[in-house]
């Protein structure tokens, strides 16, 4: 049941005159100064309910359980102005979980609300209450809805006070009860999508032979239709000031039958995943309460988002503003953004996704031409090399990053046109010197990553010509390497006499320590090394990669945002474990974490216990409990290695791979492939 409340406990107002179809106009932007900043609340379990008023914010939460024998109890807190957080003493004797707050205004106007919970009866039937209290948590009502419990046992999504009772949202219909717990009416049917209300009106989003619609309670009607299906589908919230509803990810203002976009929620990091509940204040400030995964860990905000309306005075409020835009943008660069966001006062930044298909791809060459992105996003490095004319050198930025030696080399070498905030690294890996070597992962990953590796050696750029000596030596290294037997897993390779080879993407020491502690070594195998101008297999893995667009107008602006995710600070809370960092500062906090043999405090006074690193594939596992130098010298020198790092290749890559493994399926002969190699280079060479 908690999971599906999770998933359902969203909020959703709106009122109007009159019955019209709304549609969402993807193009239409609204105009509409708003701030935002984030409240980290990580402490606290798993929010399950909000609701505020002019002095207080109400937090419903739950604890996650442990273990069997932990008994769960709902917590409540309370946030001030001063985002100082307090829990309140409710007399909860039983395990529970509080699912909706509403708030109740009392004659003598002093703060109070209401609660609905569900709890574990004494003869193990689900009980449901209400619970009526005052701002310092003291129970002044209780209202039993033993009459109703059946029926909200499918699932309740809000409780809102009015005069005279209480609505309260559940799966199939909006009941009303009076302040007694007795039920009044069923308002309306349908699948109920979303509900809540204020002082300014009561209303539900529901699903019904009619259609998706909102649905007024008091003067139970349909306000208006929603058409657009595809939009409908991810709907959240809809706020009381009557013209704003939170659906497909995006904040739409809803006017004269159409919704225009005021801003998509990857704008202060979230998505409609994260989305655990939503509350309105009474000043129009938005709530939303998101956490990022279901386990203890997982961090957790209350974005706190305020829309300026039309008629207000928004000056004071205007930024500088850049637009970050790409065909598909991650969700690491939209939590980036919000981020940087967040702590700018002169500055923000909106994301623009145009699409990866054809259309997406057209409307972004656009958007670069006529000026409208400044700051370009792409996941693949390798995808950002059709817009390299369109983006400034980075050579001056680099210069003020604290970078590491072998990134900014390999960066440089790429053409100085990309940062990166941080990586994985792709590498070979052998174990055994003797015999041949049985490729695991699969011969064209293999054949591609060594091209990368490679390609430097097997081009002669200056003469304008493919080095066939080389290419027929890589050929045949190639054609030589057995492949294992499809089934074959790689704890019995690693059982078996037979040495092995393969690809693998490694992201912290501890994947490096897998390889490492099981007998093997991240190395060059293809030994062209030294032909192809020093480079090593280490191929850098970007997790994300920016550009300045050429001609943006905030171009200091566009370079501040890049300091600020090569920074230290953005570095140390967002890399490691899940990636390497390309800041110094941050990859030495690494080392100081790898190298622990004993209980120690780093520079910034965190904690570290002894490093231990577990390995483990099926039934193979390796464990060690620190590292000793030999291990740490190992890693510090892999990482140290120049990286390829060669957009601008891809095409050359792409064309011999394409030859290659025509040959090594024996669709062609040696002599032909290096024939054809040749000439299609040769031709791309001389363009």
């Amino acid at each position: 049941m908690e999971k599906i409340i999770i998933f359902l406990l969203s909020l959703f107002v709106l009122t109007g005159c009159g019955r019209k179809e709304v549609t969402f106009d993807t193009t239409k932007e609204v105009t509409t100064a708003y701030t935002s900043e984030k409240l980290d609340v990580s402490d606290l379990p798993p929010i399950t309910g909000m609701c505020g008023d002019e002095q207080y914010v109400y937090i419903a939460a739950s604890p996650l359980r442990t273990d069997e024998k932990q008994k769960i109890y709902p917590e409540i807190y309370r946030i001030d102005k001063n985002n100082e957080v307090k829990q309140l003493s409710l007399p909860f004797e039983k395990e529970g979980t509080v699912y909706a707050l509403s708030n109740i205004s009392s004659s003598n106007e002093k703060s109070t609300f209401a609660l609905l919970w569900r709890y574990q009866d004494q003869d193990g039937t689900a009980a449901y209450q209400i619970m009526i209290c005052d701002e310092e948590g003291n129970v002044d009502q209780t209202i039993s809805l033993q009459e109703i419990s059946e029926e909200l046992e499918a699932g309740v999504f809000g409780l809102q006070a009015f005069d005279g009772g209480f609505y309260i949202a559940g799966a199939n219909s909006v009941l009303s009860i009076d302040q007694n717990g007795k039920k009044k009416e069923d308002v309306c049917q349908g699948m109920i999508l979303g509900f809540t209300g204020t002082e300014n009106g009561i209303a539900c989003l529901r699903l019904s032979e009619s259609g998706m619609s909102v649905y007024d309670l008091n003067e139970k009607k349909i306000i208006y239709l929603l058409e657009d299906r595809e939009e409908n589908g991810d709907m959240r919230a809809l706020p009381s000031d009557h013209t704003l509803l939170l659906c497909a990810n995006k904040l739409w203002h809803v006017e004269n039958g159409t919704a225009a976009l005021v801003f998509a929620l990857g704008d202060i990091g979230m998505n409609s995943e994260m989305v655990q509940t939503v509350c309105e204040l009474p000043d129009g400030t938005l709530l939303l309460a998101a956490r990022d995964g279901l386990d203890m860990n997982a961090n957790q905000w209350i974005y706190i988002c305020r829309v300026a309306g039309k008629n207000e005075n928004t000056e004071g409020l205007k930024k500088t503003e850049l637009v970050l835009g790409g065909g598909s943008i991650s969700r690491e660069c939209k939590l980036a953004v919000a981020a940087y966001n967040m702590q700018q006062d002169t500055v923000q930044i909106t994301v623009k996704e145009y699409g990866t298909d054809e259309a997406g791809e057209k409307q972004l060459s656009m958007a670069l031409t006529d000026g409208k992105i400044d700051l370009l996003f792409s996941s693949y490095l390798q995808d950002m090399e059709q817009y390299q004319g369109s983006l400034e050198d980075l050579s001056g930025v680099y210069e003020n990053i604290a970078m590491t030696k072998s990134v900014r080399e390999a960066l440089t070498e790429a053409g100085s046109r990309y940062v990166i905030p941080g990586f994985r690294m792709r590498t070979f890996y052998k174990r055994g010197n003797n015999g041949k070597l049985y490729l695991y992962g699969g011969k064209e990953e293999v054949c591609n990553s060594f091209l990368y590796a490679d390609v430097k050696g097997i081009l002669d750029e200056e003469n304008k010509k493919v080095d066939t000596n080389l290419l027929k030596e890589y050929i045949k290294t190639m054609e030589e390497m057995p492949e294992a037997e499809e089934n074959t897993s790689l704890p019995e390779l690693l059982k078996s006499d037979k040495p092995i080879c393969g690809v693998t993407e490694i992201s912290e020491p501890n994947d490096y320590m897998g390889i490492y502690l099981m007998g093997e070594q991240a190395v060059d195998y293809t030994g062209f090394e030294q032909k192809s101008s020093g480079q090593y297999v280490n191929e850098i893995v970007p997790m994300g990669v920016y550009g300045i667009v050429h001609g943006s107008k905030q171009e200091e602006e566009c370079a501040d945002f890049l300091y600020y995710l090569t920074g230290e600070e953005y570095q140390i809370k967002n890399a490691y474990p899940d990636y390497f960092p390309v800041n110094e500062k941050a990859q030495q906090r690494i080392w100081d974490i790898v190298s622990a043999t004993k209980e120690t405090t780093l520079p910034d006074g965190t904690q570290v216990n002894p490093y231990r690193c577990e390995v483990t594939y099926n039934d193979y596992e390796v464990v060690v409990e620190a590292l000793d130098q030999e291990q740490l010298h190992s890693i510090k020198a892999w990482l140290d290695m120049p990286c390829v790092l060669y957009p601008q290749k891809k095409k050359y890559v792409e064309l011999i791979e394409e030859e290659v493994i025509k040959y090594l399926e024996k669709q062609q002969s040696l002599s032909d492939t290096l024939e054809y190699i040749d000439k299609r280079v040769s031709i791309v060479l001389a363009e």
